[in-house]
């Protein structure tokens, strides 16, 4: 799995670039980087791109993954926008819907789009 994590200047949001196949652990170290970004920069808006990705995170890491925002202190007033893909499967849409829906049920503002204007105009809406 390739990705890069930098803080726009102009915007203060930190953007995470994904590309290839993605594991759990990839995704638990890019969260980790992000934090790190976000605190180095004073950032609590971030943008994933996971338009170019394939997954192997499964239903039941979904359903953790707030427990480990949680245990690595990952802001919880922070807002993330995931842009995803417009040819996603059946089950990889599911799967992202289900993670929108447990982060938001866990206190984390998480939000999925397909439009990379959209997820920019609901970022810069705080």
């Amino acid at each position: 799995m390739q990705w890069k994590i930098w803080c726009e200047d102009k915007t203060g949001i930190v953007c995470i670039h994904n590309k290839g196949y993605l594991t759990n652990d990839d995704f638990k170290k890019q969260v980790i980087e992000a934090s790190a970004c976000m605190s180095e920069h004073g950032s609590k808006l971030v943008l994933v791109d996971y338009r170019v990705l394939s997954s192997e995170i499964n239903i039941f890491n979904i359903y953790d993954l707030p427990i480990f925002y949680k245990e690595i202190q990952f802001p919880i007033g922070a807002r993330v926008a995931f842009l995803t893909s417009d040819e996603l499967s059946v089950t990889q849409k599911e799967h992202f819907e289900f993670f929108e829906t447990v982060c938001v049920n866990t206190g984390y503002n998480v939000k999925l789009f397909k439009d990379e204007d959209a997820a920019r105009k609901w970022l810069s809406e705080t």
